[in-house]
């Protein structure tokens, strides 16, 4: 795809944009002083349990390019990687893991989703970070808990994407710039018009880095369209397409060398169509989509088949998804709240183990079907004193075409009397084997187990919550809970050969304690605190015992904003066992970041911002992957203008 071709003509459009609606937009006041922090804003709800939301300010102010970046500040989420821009594939040089699921298994139970689309490499089961860009994201829902009724299969955890769109209160015409050490530079622009009608938003941008280590560098690309038409004032009509492009070279541990670069190289093209009810006692979306992708894998592959020496390898895969959503909602104020609805998704594709000096592997495409109803009741009564009990719970089946029927289920019980308010919650959810265990399952001997990948179960995870939460304002939250997930059927590879295949043999638990604070220490100070404890009973990757979070945003002028964020994360087992590989342990490290934001005249733009980022302000040494060490002292400056 060349984006770079694309861009133009979006950038000829937004200049047009800019042009027919300059009269028409109102004089922006100066930056007023509202809540600003690093740390998302912690929530708790019925269905949903305890999550945490950002807001697009809450990466940028952290420079973050990428979705590992704008993470890495949410309590009880981990993060890899590899480079500065652009992730490794889906594992070790790029993931997310949210309370130590995500690299339990070969793929991934982590449920990354587009507007509560799933965004996933099909042959792999995991999602690759790369082919979805931040830039074009307004906000993300992070769940820490499994959601087995709304969200469905493969999210034990799950961050839900927000994608932008063009409202009457936005300037329409924007770009941002930033250049930073080691040649990295990004760059985003943006055209959109709205009205009564309907609205419409364009979206490109590019990152690039020479990497801060041989072989580490990296660019990401994307294109985004979202379009929307008022076909009735009840009924809405949606267009949503996202392009994206990307490359990532993997280092290699110090002390290694390679006749060649591994890279790997990601292309994608993801389109939605939702068709709304609005307006109405009842609200209704539909939303039909299709996602297909490329991934190209170049490596060397050692040991290789016998006879043959080292030699490259590429493994090509072609992924195909699609599916209809059908959610159903009550949008009226009532005592009894309900969602309900049916989701129908269609995940695979086909893969290709091209090696340089041997018989390639062909694996032909593979896709498999679930359709999900599910149904989601929540409630609530008054009682004296002023107090208020809730309770929710709901159910949703899963009928799979190739593996065993599964129910999940969640309940919820809470209390509330303000600014006081217990929840409890009970979650079991079902994460299927992907087409993943039909490639493996078909590999040559001694890997080849014939159709017996069939008889394979879904994972399964019982998980438990307690919250507390004190909320004494808007701008002064306290929140704390206790969690507990018992996970069971959990795939693993059994190695070496004969042997080696995935079995349903893994079993652990892991629990913890979350804690987050959020105040407004003075009108133009807002400072933020959490710390998680969490621990598992076998070695768990990614699961660090203490993971601390500070952060203080100072507005000394309206036209002003300085912030610092630090981050604790102790030692911690790595590495993915989907290679068949033993955790070891990476040392644990602290992280200071500082940032600086000031608004310029309305002379240069209605919007106009110059920024300065850096992280790892004290250079510190640190890695997420043995032998990959992460960036020292980075520094990035730019500049943001909206018309």
């Amino acid at each position: 795809m060349q984006l770079s071709a694309l861009l133009i003509p979006l950038l000829g459009l937004a200049t047009i944009f800019h042009l027919q609606g300059e009269d028409s937009v109102e004089t922006l006041p100066a930056l007023e002083i509202r809540d600003r922090y690093l740390q998302p804003e912690t929530r708790i709800a019925l269905d949903t349990g305890i999550s945490s939301i950002l807001a697009s300010d809450d990466w940028l102010r952290i420079g973050a390019s990428d979705l590992a970046g704008a993470l890495r500040r949410v309590p009880g989420v981990t993060i890899s990687r590899y480079n500065v821009v652009g992730s490794y594939g889906g594992s070790d040089g790029g993931a997310v893991f949210i309370r130590g699921h995500g690299s339990a298994r070969p793929g991934s139970d982590i449920s990354i989703l587009l507007d509560g689309i799933p965004r996933v490499v099909g042959v792999w089961s995991h999602p690759l970070l790369d082919t979805i860009s931040i830039d074009t994201a307004a906000s993300m829902h992070v769940h820490k808990s499994p959601q087995p009724v709304l969200l469905g299969n493969m999210a034990f955890g799950a961050v839900n994407i927000l994608p932008n769109r063009q409202t009457p209160e936005d300037l329409r015409t924007g770009i941002r710039a930033s250049w930073g050490r080691w040649d990295t530079h990004a760059i985003s622009a943006q055209a959109g018009m709205a009205s009564d009608q309907g609205d419409i938003l364009f979206m490109a941008s590019q990152r690039q880095s020479d990497g801060h280590r041989p072989n580490a560098s990296g660019k990401t690309r994307a294109l985004f369209l979202n379009a929307a038409y008022r076909v009735h004032p009840h009924l809405e009509a949606r267009y949503l397409a996202h392009l994206s492009d990307s490359r990532a070279d993997d280092p290699q541990p110090e002390g290694t060398s390679l006749p060649i670069t591994e890279r790997y190289d990601t292309s994608n093209a993801f389109q939605l169509i939702k068709v709304s009810a609005v307006d109405l006692p009842v609200r209704a979306d539909f939303k039909a989509y299709v996602e297909q992708g490329k991934a190209d894998w170049r490596q060397w592959h050692t040991p290789p088949p016998q006879p043959f020496p080292a030699q490259r390898l590429d493994t090509r895969t072609d992924s195909l998804n699609s599916g209809f959503h059908l959610n159903l909602s009550s949008s009226i104020d009532i005592p009894v709240q309900w969602i309900a609805g049916v989701h129908l998704d269609r995940i695979g594709g086909a893969s290709t183990e091209d090696y340089a000096i041997a018989p390639d592997n062909r694996f032909d495409s593979v896709r498999m079907q679930t359709i999900a109803p599910f149904a989601h009741l929540s409630w609530q009564h008054e009682l004296p004193g002023g107090s208020t009990i809730h309770s929710g719970g709901g159910l949703r089946y899963f009928h799979h075409d190739t593996f065993a029927d599964e129910t999940g289920a969640q309940l919820a019980l809470a209390w509330d009397k303000q600014p006081v308010s217990v929840q409890f919650q009970y979650a079991r959810s079902f994460n299927y084997p992907g087409a993943f265990v039909s490639v493996f399952g078909r590999r040559p001997a001694p890997w080849n187990v014939g159709d017996t990948w069939k008889d394979l179960e879904a994972e399964k995870v019982d998980a438990f919550e307690l919250s507390f939460q004190w909320k004494a304002s808007s701008r002064n939250q306290f929140i704390v809970s206790a969690f507990r997930h018992d996970a069971s059927n959990a795939l693993r590879i059994v190695s070496p050969p004969p042997l080696g295949y995935i079995r349903n043999i893994g079993s652990y638990t892991t629990e913890g304690i979350e804690a987050s604070l959020r105040t407004r220490i003075a009108p133009a100070l807002h400072t933020s605190l959490s710390a998680t404890w969490m621990q598992s009973d076998t070695d768990i990757p990614n699961l660090p015992e203490w993971n601390l979070q500070a952060s203080a945003v100072w507005t000394p002028h309206s036209l002003l904003e300085i912030s610092v964020g630090y981050q604790h994360t102790s030692s911690q087992k790595v590495l993915n066992p989907r290679f068949g590989e033993k955790p070891v342990e990476v040392d644990g490290f602290h992280i200071l970041d500082a940032s600086i934001r000031l608004r310029l005249p309305e002379s240069f733009a209605r919007h106009a911002v110059i920024f300065a980022n850096v992280e790892n302000l004290t250079d510190a040494h640190y890695e997420y992957r043995p032998g990959y060490p992460m960036p020292r002292m980075a520094y990035s400056m730019g500049i943001e203008l909206r018309w």
